[in-house]
């Protein structure tokens, strides 16, 4: 989970951690801590605000994208415009969300993603 917003930022990982099928691996404060973050701790999905300090989370995206094996990410933004959407697909982003939707449009992601289909 990475957001410069500390109060988004830790609602959304007690969110997430208490989700099921969700381990939280780590979280970081702006682009750069993310890209370090997923270097050292190689996890399957990242979700990243936009608009940081230090690193947005564009660039941070394109240079995740360009690791070996990178994770899914998932930018979210209260900024959700049709440039942003352009932006976020550019860079490589597996999915952009506005941060309203994060928490109905992130577990329908996960299970597309990471959960093995029912036999």
């Amino acid at each position: 989970m990475v957001d410069d917003n500390h109060t988004f930022l830790d609602v959304v990982t007690r969110w997430a951690s208490s989700l099921p099928q969700i381990q939280v691996a780590g979280t970081a404060r702006s682009g750069q801590e993310a890209v370090e973050q997923v270097v050292a701790l190689r996890p399957d999905l990242v979700v990243m605000d936009v608009v940081m300090p230090v690193m947005n989370g564009f660039e941070a995206t394109r240079l995740i994208k360009a690791l070996p094996n990178p994770p899914k990410v998932v930018l979210a933004s209260v900024h959700y415009t049709a440039e942003h959407r352009q932006a976020a697909e550019t860079v490589g982003a597996d999915a952009f969300l506005p941060k309203s939707e994060l928490i109905t449009g992130l577990p329908p992601l996960i299970n597309r993603w990471f959960m093995a289909p029912a036999e």
